[in-house]
């Protein structure tokens, strides 16, 4: 009698080679690997100092598995090969140090779920240029009228709608169809839904709404927010009215991540591009978009988020804690961005600059965040002290809430403040 095909894809690296020769390590859920001889690794397979603190990091979500050589001394290979990233197949070997493994993929006699799961909420969806465009039918959703595309991803669009009872100007993002290939994709999209329509506050992009459409592609919708560009605001601003600005914008944000944490909702993808800046009356005001992208990103595996050009704008607002293990991503991960997110809207640099993905995360995980002093001589002493201590490299060392980071940058918000 023949046995029952697995109902489950898996990932199986076998040691074959090292001080942990005959280990075998299998992975049938999304996970995150650091491998390296650092006490923080997930993977430490050799105490040889041919094995780099932080060599290379496994991004498993069967049955896909990348792997990323994170500018380790002696490199990683595949097949013998030097490489920087590669995605792995059954047979492969991979060399870390004095250390061989051996890749076996069991796919799941299911469709994937892996993939192609990730639902559309949080998803950072790219904006449109005059010269964007995603070839995707207007959908019909029963009580609203869809007017136009204004952002995409590879999991979903988004879309200006009305809403034909009131005519209140929404914005709707819907799964594309070949997402929703899968029953488990429809129940994850409703279980984000139900975080992201917790989240009520003044400081958070509202969700209104959660339904499926005639055809069963979720969609969510949103408060359409009229955003103006505050990055050419601060840009043409002196020195004092920008950190002004970025301090304003910058409370406000943590007004909001103070609210969510409170109810155990961390954000995980503070980035400028999910910064709503908008004109209420003379006032600037913002509200933070895009909650539950990290956890979408890490239940799902290889997302929008998994793509070099995606990545590397997400790396750069991460702290090294999440980049290894980002499972388990805490309120102080939140407030490592937002620290990031302020050193870049007064100096229009990052920390960890890098063309390339391996090396921004080889820096991130070893060296030292370039001083805004460096790109901004000028930069009132107090502001910079509030960045040094958010993008601390310890957790113990920031802000310990976002509540007090805002009490931190409040003075800084005020136009009669003198630069100290």
């Amino acid at each position: 009698m023949k046995s029952k095909p697995p109902n489950t894809a898996a990932v199986t690296l076998k040691v074959t080679e090292g001080p942990s020769a005959g280990r075998v390590l299998q992975y049938t859920n999304h996970q995150t690997c650091i491998l390296g001889r650092s006490k923080e690794a997930q993977l430490r397979l050799s105490p040889n100092r041919q094995f780099s603190r932080f060599h290379c990091r496994l991004e498993i979500s069967p049955p896909e598995v990348a792997v990323v050589d994170l500018g380790s001394t002696n490199g990683t290979k595949v097949n013998g090969q030097r490489i920087e990233t590669a995605m792995l197949a059954t047979g492969d070997e991979v060399t870390v140090g004095d250390t061989k493994f051996t890749v076996t993929i069991q796919h799941s006699p299911e469709p994937s779920s892996s993939s192609h799961d990730a639902t559309v909420i949080g998803v950072a969806m790219k904006r449109h240029t005059d010269h964007d465009s995603f070839d995707e039918p207007v959908p019909q959703i029963p009580g609203y009228t869809v007017e136009r595309q204004i952002g995409f991803g590879s999991m979903g669009v988004v879309y200006v709608a009305r809403r034909n009872a009131t005519n209140e100007k929404v914005a709707i993002k819907i799964v594309r169809p070949l997402v929703c290939t899968h029953k488990k994709a429809i129940e994850k999209f409703r279980r984000e839904a139900a975080i992201v329509l917790r989240l009520q506050h003044k400081r958070i992009v509202k969700s209104l709404d959660f339904r499926l459409t005639e055809d069963l592609l979720p969609y969510l919708v949103m408060e359409y927010i009229d955003e103006v560009d505050f990055r050419e605001l601060l840009a043409a601003a002196t020195l004092p009215d920008r950190c002004r600005m970025a301090a304003g914008i910058m409370v406000r944000v943590l007004e909001g991540l103070q609210y969510a944490h409170k109810l155990e909702i961390v954000h995980r993808d503070v980035k400028p591009t999910n910064l709503l800046v908008y004109k209420a009356g003379r006032k600037l005001q913002v509200k933070l978009a895009d909650f539950g992208l990290a956890k979408n990103f890490i239940d799902a595996g290889f997302s929008d988020c998994s793509t070099s050009n995606e990545i590397c704008g997400t790396l750069a607002y991460m702290p090294p804690e999440q980049i290894i293990d980002c499972r388990h991503a805490k309120p102080t991960c939140d407030i490592y961005a937002a620290g990031v997110c302020l050193y870049n809207m007064i100096s229009g640099r990052l920390p960890f600059e890098a063309d390339m993905v391996a090396q921004q995360i080889s820096m991130i995980l070893n060296t030292e965040a370039i001083s805004i002093t460096q790109h901004v001589p000028d930069i009132p002493k107090g502001i910079a002290n509030i960045i040094v201590r958010a993008i601390e490299r310890e957790v113990a060392d920031r802000y310990a809430t976002a509540g007090e980071m805002r009490e931190a940058l409040l003075p800084f918000t005020k136009r009669t403040r003198r630069s100290t």
